[in-house]
């Protein structure tokens, strides 16, 4: 949404077996809210996913610049 050219959408998997854990690394530089999810659905509804917020103050800017404010939900009140 903000230079999807400059920077642009990766999309990787990762298996991770019963009773394991995963760790990885990966460069921060695509700015936006991006979720960290299994693919089982099952899994989703027991609250197995995340998400990731990169650059929050760039995001905040843009939706300042642009005049989006109206579209932040009524929660984010200090937002």
């Amino acid at each position: 949404w903000m230079n999807c050219c400059t920077y642009p959408i990766y999309r990787d998997t990762f298996t991770v077996n019963p009773y394991s854990y995963l760790v990885f690394r990966f460069k921060a530089n695509n700015p936006g809210i991006w979720m960290l999810h299994c693919h089982n659905d099952w899994h989703l509804q027991v609250g197995m996913a995340l998400l990731f917020i990169e650059s929050s103050q760039l995001i905040k800017q843009y939706y300042l610049k642009n005049n989006l404010t109206n579209s932040i939900p009524k929660q984010c009140y200090h937002y």
